[in-house]
């Protein structure tokens, strides 16, 4: 009997592992996109990236990426995490800048020493050690660089505008005699995308770190974990936006007309679970306003991202309940939420 019992048991668990292997290593997730007629590139140097009515999403372990093409109804799967550009997959192996060729499938090294990058259909920007270089998309001609003497703590393209925050630092020491580095302020900066010039700048004093940095209309909106806060800093002089007192969001992005952010309550033992909350949902923001709009009650989702017709809500498929073996992950899910 005992013997019979052991069989048994190394059945199941023989059973739980291959299916437990088949979930993490061959399980594609499926989507079916509706067609996004939005001609624009949206990037969030995450999971989720968009370029005229192709969105791209990474795997969890961001080792490949799946584009689905509502214009033609198909779908490719791409070795890379990155960003596809018309036939270009451009993406960051180890500290390299790639560009692969998805009709040919020949990769070209762009440049070495990157950290991050962001594109649309006629610029690529990245960074390299203090300077961010700017290339044609195409061609990968050079257009010019930008040298900074902070930390390069945000890059994005919108409205045709090159966007940066820099952070600054001081240096500290304790009682002890040890010096470290605290934050100080941050430089929020927009400039022309073809001449490299300046156009607007701002200064904001934020000693603590600020959270999903997005931009819309010269305004950058984040988050603020000490405050539990929705703040922005709006380039244009004199011109100070209300801050928005809203708990536990969790991911901001944009269009380029509107703010959108998630907010999700959780407590966890061993399982993460939501909490009720006023607060949790989807939320849509107008630029100046102080009175965001709920437009959705999801809230479990990872990552969002915004066209001008669609918000894309990526969440993390876990193949346990939230919080018990986070590593065990059997695909992600998209839902595409109508904004238009």
């Amino acid at each position: 009997m005992k013997k019979k019992c052991t069989l048994v048991l190394i059945s199941v668990l023989t059973v739980a592992c291959i299916v437990s292997a088949y979930l993490l290593f061959f399980y594609n997730p499926s989507f079916n996109m509706v067609y996004d007629s939005d001609t624009d590139s949206y990037f969030n140097n995450s999971y989720l990236s968009y370029n005229d009515g192709t969105l791209a999403a990474a795997d969890y372990r961001k080792t490949k990426v799946t584009a689905y093409d509502s214009k033609n109804n198909s779908t490719v799967n791409l070795p890379s995490n990155g960003s596809l550009i018309n036939d270009n997959l451009f993406y960051i192996n180890g500290n390299k800048l790639c560009c692969l060729d998805t009709t040919t499938n020949t990769r070209k090294i762009i440049d070495t020493d990157c950290r991050s990058f962001v594109c649309n259909n006629e610029v690529i920007a990245y960074t390299k050690n203090d300077s961010v270089i700017l290339k044609n998309s195409d061609t990968l001609e050079n257009i010019g660089d930008i040298k900074f003497d902070n930390q390069i703590y945000y890059i994005n393209i919108s409205d045709g505008n090159l966007y940066i925050v820099e952070r600054i630092f001081e240096d500290k020491t304790d009682e002890y005699g040890y010096s470290f580095k605290v934050g100080k302020q941050y430089i929020f900066k927009k400039y022309d995308l073809k001449s490299c010039k300046l156009l607007k700048s701002k200064n904001a004093n934020y000693v603590n770190g600020i959270r999903y940095v997005t931009v819309c209309k010269d305004t950058f909106y984040f988050f603020c974990d000490e405050t539990q806060t929705v703040n922005n800093v709006c380039l244009d002089k004199d011109v100070n936006y209300p801050t928005i007192q809203h708990p536990d969001v969790k991911f901001i992005t944009s269009n380029s007309d509107c703010v959108y952010y998630i907010s999700e309550k959780t407590e966890s033992a061993i399982i993460r679970k939501t909490v009720e909350s006023p607060y949790n949902g989807i939320w849509k923001l107008e630029v100046g306003s102080n009175k965001p709009v709920k437009i959705a009650d999801k809230c479990d989702c990872d990552e969002l991202l915004a066209t001008k017709n669609f918000l894309y809500c990526y969440t993390i498929n876990y193949i346990l309940p939230r919080g018990m073996a986070n590593s065990w992950v059997k695909g992600y899910l998209i839902d595409q939420l109508a904004i238009s």
